[in-house]
């Protein structure tokens, strides 16, 4: 198994708040991540908290210096206040950065 070095990143906000969204529309959140450290950022997986939530993210290494966007996509399957997470598995020194979008669902 190779081993990959932990690096360091800087990100814009880990929680976004969508706001009022209609229930037959579909929300996009879209974090933006930079490696500020010396080895490539390497995301393995995300996994989100339930299966109206799904993320798209660039598989390959991202280079020092270099930014990434990790986009989670949103579809709305109950109306109400909704809070749902994203864990984005790498190669930073907790394992993972754990992204949050929230906002009501309403019926327009």
């Amino acid at each position: 198994m190779k081993v990959i070095n932990t690096t360091s990143i800087t990100i814009e906000s880990d929680s976004l708040y969508l706001g009022k969204l209609d229930y037959y529309s579909i929300q996009h959140a879209s974090f933006k991540i930079k490696n500020t450290g010396k080895d490539p950022l390497v995301i393995q997986s995300v996994n989100t908290s339930c299966g109206c939530t799904a993320a798209k993210y660039d598989k390959k290494p991202i280079t020092q210096g270099e930014t990434t966007i990790v986009v989670l996509e949103y579809k709305p399957n109950s109306l109400g206040y909704f809070r749902k997470t994203a864990d984005v598995v790498c190669n930073v020194p907790k394992g993972y950065i754990r992204l949050k979008i929230s906002g009501e669902v309403v019926e327009k």
